[in-house]
């Protein structure tokens, strides 16, 4: 089982992970130039008309999208020290 200072951690990063999944999926929206049509049927305009600030959002979803796939990668290595090596059951809790 996980320590006290480990839980909290744990519970720290698991918001971080979710804070950006939300980073991602908004400012991908928001760096959108021009609008789309979702199964041709529900038409979204463009958000924002401004191509600066659309340029700054890409660059935020560029980054964000970074730093999900470092995350992504930390948290598959943190499930295999645990489990191979601590003989935690962090896989079995998973499920």
């Amino acid at each position: 089982m996980l320590q006290g200072h480990e839980k909290g951690l744990v519970h720290l990063l698991h918001e971080i992970f979710y804070l950006l999944i939300f980073v991602v999926l908004l400012s991908g929206f928001l760096m959108l130039e021009h609008g789309f049509a979702v199964f041709g049927a529900i038409d979204f305009p463009r958000p924002i008309a401004n191509l600066e600030v659309n340029r700054f959002f890409f660059a935020v979803h560029r980054y964000s999208c970074i730093a999900l796939s470092a995350m992504i990668v930390l948290h598959i290595a943190a499930v295999i020290k645990h489990h191979c090596f601590a003989r935690r059951a962090i896989l079995r809790r998973m499920l």
